[in-house]
């Protein structure tokens, strides 16, 4: 299906992408040291799906190798007009990323909410220059509404819950992709719904987006994204698993205080360039998990 679109499309994923600089993220805030345990199944531990409709990650084995060397970064997650929110670990594996976010959303009890990975694969195609974040949404298509493949940007699915006030603790893994692409992304559902708006018929599944292609060099962009209220049944699986799940149109703008608080909003955001390197872990056997 030709994904080409009219210049109002850049305006209006960009708008829902979030990824503009607020300035709310600074250099020196990259690279903060925090308790995290160098065991990787200690800092991700397997989890079956609960009642607050959060979605399980795929079994682990019982016993596997560490990686050589796995690239560790913390960074905080903010509000989207910049006051801090709690904490992201992104780390970064040969074949994947594992992501762990836990973030204060005391002001949004019984919310349906999904975290995003959006991913810069070829950051140094961006054209914003050097800082935090080096790439922004003007990178991620050109000037005629196509995406940029130079930089390759898409939205891969994290986590989802349903809160209860306080405290949110999301985790997963996304896993590297060929060189041909997905389907199926949070993107690809942007585009559709922006298509389908035209009359035209759209399936995400149809559009094909870049994926994650190196987890070792690309820019991560760690989105919080929030649903409103939180649903039953299939409905609630279908807002913790999809990033228009639950809403009635595209996403709404990004609030600018608490008291701007929307249903489909990106809310909290966590930035994580491939250059700001905190910690490794070196080779290891993983203890079994009980």
């Amino acid at each position: 299906m030709d994904t080409r679109a009219s210049r109002p499309l850049v305006i209006i994923i960009a708008l829902a992408l979030g990824l503009s600089v607020l300035g709310v993220v600074s250099a020196s805030r990259f690279g903060q040291a925090s308790a995290v345990p160098t065991d990787e199944e200690a800092f991700f531990p397997a989890r079956a799906l609960d009642d607050a409709g959060r979605t399980a990650p795929a079994a682990r084995e019982r016993h596997r190798p560490a990686p050589a060397s796995n690239r560790i970064s913390d960074g905080p997650a903010v509000w989207w007009w910049g006051e801090a929110a709690g904490q992201a670990t992104l780390v970064r594996h040969p074949s994947r990323m594992s992501v762990r976010w836990t973030s204060d959303v005391e002001a949004l009890a019984d919310k349906a909410m999904t975290l995003w990975l959006v991913v810069f694969n070829h950051p140094e195609h961006c054209t914003t220059g050097p800082g935090v974040p080096a790439c922004t949404d003007g990178d991620i298509f050109d000037d005629d509404g196509t995406l940029n493949a130079d930089v390759g940007t898409d939205f891969l699915y994290v986590d989802g819950v349903r809160t209860v006030g306080g405290e949110i603790d999301l985790r997963g893994t996304i896993h590297r992709n060929g060189e041909s692409g997905i389907t199926g992304t949070g993107l690809g559902e942007l585009i559709c719904a922006i298509q389908h708006t035209g009359g035209e018929d759209c399936d995400a599944a149809d559009i094909t987006t870049p994926g994650l292609t190196d987890p070792r060099t690309a820019e991560v962009h760690l989105v919080l994204h929030n649903h409103g209220q939180a649903l039953e049944g299939e409905a609630l699986a279908n807002q913790t698993s999809t990033f228009l799940g639950g809403c009635a149109g595209l996403p709404a703008p990004f609030p600018t205080s608490r008291d701007d608080f929307q249903e489909c909003q990106s809310i909290q955001i966590s930035i994580h360039q491939a250059d700001v390197t905190t910690r490794t872990h070196p080779p290891r056997r993983m203890p079994p998990i009980d």
